[in-house]
């Protein structure tokens, strides 16, 4: 699904689905919401790596701060979910796991532009720190600074947005005894 549609976010990622619906929760300020098997918000568990994540005010806009080329896969149950990554999934579970720093290429750049003034650039790239430790790092820039109005109703069609996201992740790994991961990301918008 992810190859089929060219998103640049998790939010878009699911305009393809028919089972996820995302629809904008408030206009003015590009909120959107998941809605499966007919209900929303709190109701739907969001993980990142298996881990419950995009809760309260994050839940609002948290989709749109997961990349699409930061993605690997995601998966999404319907129906209650297991207690072992929370007792909040009502209608279901969407999990997004994250590229892994051995399973990426060296190097990778997206460049994407559109005809209403969106930019957005991603880069993602890992080394090899030794034979135990490796080093991953993903960026996104994304900036909207063109003001639309198309219908002349004194109201911008789309918020103006400037963006810079970043994921360091460290992976150590000692053979069969110990494996772990350290990662950090921040957010400026």
């Amino acid at each position: 699904e992810l190859r089929k549609a060219a998103c640049c976010n998790l939010s878009e990622s699911f305009e393809t689905n028919a089972s996820v619906d995302v629809s904008y929760s408030d206009a003015a300020t590009g909120a959107k919401q998941i809605k499966l098997l007919g209900l929303s918000g709190t109701y739907v568990q969001m993980l990142t790596e298996n881990i419950p994540n995009l809760r309260g005010l994050s839940s609002a806009y948290g989709m749109g701060y997961i990349p699409g080329p930061w993605m690997e896969s995601i998966q999404i149950s319907k129906g209650a979910g297991s207690v072992a990554n929370g007792y909040e999934a009502l209608t279901g579970q969407i999990n997004v796991e994250f590229k892994k720093p051995e399973k990426t290429k060296p190097f990778f750049l997206n460049v994407f532009a559109d005809d209403e003034g969106r930019v957005e650039a991603n880069i993602v790239t890992n080394t090899k720190l030794s034979n135990k430790w490796k080093y991953m790092l993903m960026l996104n820039c994304s900036n909207r600074s063109m003001k639309f109005d198309n219908n002349d109703d004194g109201f911008l069609d789309q918020p103006l947005l400037q963006s810079y996201n970043m994921y360091n992740r460290f992976l150590y790994h000692s053979g069969k005894n110990f494996e772990g991961q350290i990662g950090v990301k921040t957010l400026y918008e």
